[in-house]
């Protein structure tokens, strides 16, 4: 059993505090931090890689199954160094990044997300699409970091499960041109087909840009074709993480 740990300055609490405020450090270290109890117990049934593990007193209960040689009770005050959340539970779990075996499916159904720096969103893009059984999602540009605390939390920790690829836009639609995979800029353009004409029998990928600028033109001009969602003459667009659901049920149910 490992010492309660009283100090703010202990060296495993201030490279855990940095693990969720730094993007670049979590990829300088591998490592990510997960705070709460489901998160926590989701990211180790996931498969993540456990490094080690932080609790109160009062959330030893909860985790008492997963308390182990790398586990840590943290006294209260100490633990609100690294708490991102108001109510906190009480646990922080710190995981390797995964890396993750990203294989196309020629019959695969894909959303990939162009520049969206809102966690939030993306995290209910990943939570959707891995219940709706999108085969992966691509990340695309400036998007935000996936093992981010906010993306975390928003897709209940589906971002951990569901396959990710990072790459660039003209790689991988020339990718999926080579494994037959027809691709589907999101963009209203003259040549726009209504998302309930388009066909995605077979592999089928949407791109999705950000609520301010959409997809970058290169983007649209390398896709197969556009593809729009017919709104009511009050809405121009939608929310990315709306859009990304509306295609990714009817791509799966085609």
């Amino acid at each position: 059993m490992n010492d309660v740990i009283k100090s703010k300055d202990n060296e495993k609490i201030k490279l855990t505090a940095k693990l969720f405020k730094s993007a670049s450090y979590r990829s300088e270290t591998g490592m990510f931090a997960v705070e709460g109890v489901r998160l926590c117990v989701d990211a180790m049934q996931s498969g993540a890689e456990f490094v080690y593990m932080f609790y109160t007193n009062k959330a030893a209960p909860k985790m008492i199954e997963f308390i182990n040689e790398n586990s840590y009770e943290v006294r209260e005050d100490v633990f609100e160094k690294i708490s991102g959340t108001k109510t906190s539970q009480g646990v922080v779990c710190v995981f390797k990044c995964r890396v993750i075996d990203f294989k196309l499916n020629k019959n695969g159904k894909y959303i990939a997300l162009e520049n969206i720096n809102d966690p939030a969103n993306l995290g209910a893009v990943a939570r959707t699409a891995e219940a709706l059984g999108i085969s992966g999602i691509v990340i695309l540009g400036e998007c935000c970091d996936i093992y981010n605390p906010k993306l975390l939390r928003a897709s209940m920790g589906a971002i951990l499960r569901i396959p990710v690829l990072k790459t660039d836009s003209k790689s991988f639609i020339k990718e999926s041109r080579g494994n037959d995979i027809k691709t589907y800029a999101a963009a209203f353009t003259k040549n726009a087909v209504s998302i309930s004409e388009a066909d995605f029998s077979g592999g089928s990928c949407v791109f999705i840009g950000n609520e301010a600028n959409g997809l970058c033109e290169t983007t649209i001009e390398n896709c197969d074709y556009s593809v729009v969602i017919p709104m009511s003459d009050n809405a121009n667009s939608l929310n990315a993480a709306a859009a990304a659901a509306v295609f990714a049920f009817v791509m799966t149910n085609n």
